[in-house]
């Protein structure tokens, strides 16, 4: 594999439209975009404060990590 060539990109707070993305993508769902892994997680201050948001970043970090 040339891992050179793949991303993975965590987009904390914002949604796709933000950034200029016109596709549907559910929080906490890895989804595949130019051939680069993107999620769209919730953002810090969100996250920091509601312990089922925390649940869910760490589940999908660890999924993120599992499958390099």
């Amino acid at each position: 594999k040339d891992y050179r060539s793949q991303y993975t990109i965590l987009v904390f707070g914002l949604p796709p439209r933000k950034l200029g993305l016109n596709l549907k993508a559910d929080r906490y769902r890895v989804k595949t975009l130019l051939g680069q892994k993107i999620v769209f997680v919730g953002a810090l201050h969100e996250i920091q404060g509601d312990q089922e948001e925390k649940k869910q970043l760490w589940e999908i970090l660890k999924a993120l990590v599992n499958t390099i």
